[in-house]
């Protein structure tokens, strides 16, 4: 549905639970002078708390079309998307910029564009996977069924076609026994709308899937006894640019690694280059995230094996 739309010259949102009043909306004037009325306030309300926002399949029917307008309950045209960006980046937490231009999508990091998603709404978990496929350029089948499988699979397929490493910036459960490496909802990456890719290609190693799991080279920063921090390449933009780490915990074999989460914290943030002088060599990580067998529990911890570059040569 995402290249119909895509493809469309126009199309059309009926929001059946408001009502314009008559009225056309914009974005809100910020001069003083000409505040809005009682009635454009309340259109406006209404607008804002309107259901088609909170859906999780109406996400591609606001990026996709090149334009689109919105009609109330009554069919009266309410307004253009681009007219009322700045009111729609403030529902969905999208930036006026990409709802002016689609082609900015393909831009924004991974863990921003799941952060739309975050929150929205499926009559079945399937679908919370299913709706993003366009947004992500990806194709897989659809198996009504599978429940939250269906969102490891698009991660999966995401690391197939990307080496964008913000799909590991997610929040973690507080449970521990729910960690697992690739996230099971969309919720997990709802506070990730800042988080951007870091431009620099230093350390920006690749990553792929294989049959022992994820493969990917990461550096490790000795932290606390047998914890451990793997930076991923990808930022936080607020106050300033902080780059963004994973919490390893060595298990009791050498070579075995989980995630976790340090002090209530499930990721650590950093200067970009202030840790670099702690850093050890290069290490290449194999993790297996505990969901990539169809009969695995969704509860299973994952396991990180370590290889140094010398041992990895030895298994060539």
């Amino acid at each position: 549905m995402y290249r119909y739309y895509q493809d469309a010259k126009i199309c059309f949102t009926h929001l059946f639970d408001v009502d314009g009043r008559g009225m056309t909306l914009t974005d809100p004037n910020p001069d003083p002078r000409h505040p809005d009325t009682d009635d454009m306030k309340a259109v406006r309300k209404e607008f804002t708390g309107a259901r088609w926002f909170k859906r999780g399949w109406t996400l591609q029917e606001l990026l996709a079309p090149p334009q689109l307008l919105f009609y109330d309950k009554n069919w009266n045209l309410l307004g253009s998307r681009n007219d009322l960006c700045h009111t729609i980046s403030d529902i969905t937490g999208i930036e006026p910029e990409v709802l002016r231009n689609a082609q900015m999508i393909q831009t924004c990091s991974i863990a921003k564009r799941m952060s739309w998603a975050a929150g929205r709404l499926t009559r079945r978990p399937e679908d919370k996977a299913y709706s993003l496929l366009g947004i992500f350029g990806v194709n897989m089948p659809m198996i009504y069924g599978e429940g939250e499988r269906a969102f490891i699979r698009l991660q999966e397929e995401i690391i197939r076609i990307s080496d964008d490493q913000s799909l590991f910036a997610w929040s973690m459960p507080k449970d521990p026994n729910n960690s697992a490496l690739l996230a099971r909802s969309p919720d997990a990456f709802a506070g990730c709308r800042d988080v951007t890719r870091n431009t620099s290609r230093t350390g920006n190693f690749p990553y792929s899937m294989n049959n022992r799991g994820i493969a990917m080279q990461l550096r490790l920063i000795p932290w606390v006894p047998n914890v451990y921090i793997a930076p991923i390449n990808c930022l936080r933009q607020r106050n300033e640019s902080l780059q963004l780490g994973l919490f390893l915990k060595r298990e009791a074999e050498d070579d075995k690694f989980v995630r976790v989460a340090l002090d209530g914290k499930s990721m650590h943030r950093f200067l970009p280059g202030k840790t670099v002088r702690r850093m050890n060599g290069r290490l290449f990580l194999y993790m297996s995230n505990g969901t990539l067998d169809r009969q695995s529990s969704f509860h299973q911890k994952p396991v990180c094996r370590l290889l140094t570059a010398s041992r990895l040569a030895q298994t060539c």
